[in-house]
C-alpha cells in the first residue's frame, strides 16, 4: 500500500499546462491539483528535485507556479509524468486554485481500499 504523504486534498482536472524549465518550454496537462501541488503529464519530464514554472488557466486566469518534481513516472505506453510540490504560488493564485479544488471531483486517495 502506498504512502499518502498528501495534506491537502487533490482534485481531478484536465488542464492545458507549460513547464518553463532550465531545457526551455515543456507541454502537457495538469491532471489533478491541490492547494500544494499538482501532476503533470506530457512527453518530455524534468528531473527528480528539479524546480520549473508551472503555468495553466482556471476560469480564464492564468496561474503561474513554482514547484519542485518529487517523483517521476512512465506507464507501459510510454507516457510520462510528475509529482509536483508547490514551493511558490502567490496567495491570489492560492485562493484561486482552492475554490477550483472546493468545487471539483476528487482525486482518490492511494492509500485507501476500492
Amino acid at each position: 500500500m502506498p504512502l499518502n504523504r498528501r495534506r491537502t486534498p487533490r482534485c481531478l482536472c484536465d488542464l492545458e499546462a507549460e513547464v518553463l524549465g532550465p531545457r526551455g518550454t515543456l507541454r502537457g496537462a495538469v491532471k489533478n491539483l491541490s492547494t500544494g501541488g499538482l501532476f503533470f503529464t506530457g512527453k518530455d519530464l524534468l528531473g527528480v528535485g528539479q524546480s520549473a514554472d508551472f503555468e495553466f488557466t482556471i476560469d480564464g486566469q492564468k496561474l503561474r507556479a513554482t514547484g519542485e518534481v518529487r517523483f517521476q513516472q512512465r506507464d507501459p505506453s510510454g507516457a510520462a509524468s510528475m509529482g509536483v510540490k508547490f514551493i511558490r504560488l502567490e496567495p491570489a493564485a492560492l485562493a484561486i486554485i482552492q475554490a477550483f479544488v472546493d468545487r471539483s471531483p476528487k482525486a482518490p486517495d492511494p492509500t485507501e481500499e476500492p
